[in-house]
């Protein structure tokens, strides 16, 4: 049934998610295991045929929006088990939680254009990423500040 509103369609799309989430997930799940070599080729022929748009889109982005980069490495480390760094963030319990709107706040409120290389710091390490906790400086101050004391989840 066409819906007149695109926001009632949004709700009931999620609502519909929401209630059928686990179903959803095996479902693709199983499609992705099924046809994991087919969306690999696609990919990586995707790719070849669009390298010059995504290269332009990329650096598009970093001029444009150079916060988001901060934003999807800080995030990374949190919630991407397969991170280098995980084992420093999401493991030890360090939850993400700025939105996109946020870290651009913080960029244009610590002025991180100015610097030289920016980095995004929490102001205190054994606490989560919040706007309230983050801040921008210099990546120099950032690798000599001292580590602080972590607590280690004990297992």
């Amino acid at each position: 049934m066409p819906y007149k509103n695109p926001e009632d369609a949004k709700k009931r799309n999620k609502k519909h998610y929401q209630e059928n989430k686990k179903t959803i997930l095996e479902k693709a799940h199983k499609y992705y295991r099924k046809n994991k070599n087919k969306i690999a080729k696609n990919k990586k022929r995707y790719y070849k045929e669009n390298l010059v748009k995504i290269k332009q889109y990329r650096e598009n982005r970093k001029l444009n929006e150079p916060y988001l980069l901060h934003w999807t490495w800080a995030k990374n480390r949190c919630e991407n088990t397969n991170n280098k760094n995980y084992s420093q963030y999401g493991e030890r319990g360090i939850k993400f939680k700025l939105t996109k709107e946020e870290i651009k706040k913080l960029w244009y409120r610590d002025k991180a254009s100015n610097l030289k290389q920016p980095s995004l710091d929490r102001k205190d390490g054994n606490k989560n990423y919040t706007y309230a906790n983050c801040h921008f400086v210099e990546m120099d101050y950032n690798r000599r500040k001292p580590k602080s004391k972590r607590k280690r989840n004990s297992l």
